[in-house]
């Protein structure tokens, strides 16, 4: 995935419809480092294509904007959450994310991070991350 803006620049301000849109954490894209957030209204699917806008939050609060597009074809939860969230139905969404209503993903991510300690990703799968 490409992240478009942030990473070089540190904290970036989300847009101002950030706040209004309606954002899933997209947990298998997220980590003890890091949270993303897909914008379910910024979905587009043409044919086997889709494209989908998402802003990933670190946990020192910096924000970046992203997007994905591309083929729709074999595309996994496992392997390419945030592609299988923009490929997938609302049934596939539901499985895969979490909608955190009346929530930005600055606050979202606060909270999931309040409750999600350093190494959970380690101790939920044993491996050490590198990252």
């Amino acid at each position: 995935m490409l992240w478009l803006i942030g990473a070089a620049l540190g904290t970036v301000a989300l847009p101002a419809q950030a706040a209004a849109a309606e954002w899933w954490w997209v947990a298998g894209d997220s980590h003890d480092a890091a949270a993303v957030f897909a914008d379910a209204g910024s979905i587009r699917r043409d044919g086997d294509r889709a494209s989908v806008r998402a802003v990933r939050i670190t946990r020192d609060g910096a924000a970046s904007i992203a997007s994905w597009s591309g083929r729709c074809d074999g595309v996994h939860a496992e392997t390419a959450p945030l592609a299988h969230f923009a490929c997938g139905s609302d049934a596939d969404r539901m499985r895969q994310a979490a909608i955190l209503p009346g929530l930005s993903p600055a606050e979202a991510a606060r909270a999931i991070f309040g409750v999600r300690g350093l190494g959970a990703d380690r101790q939920r799968t044993g491996a050490r991350r590198t990252d």
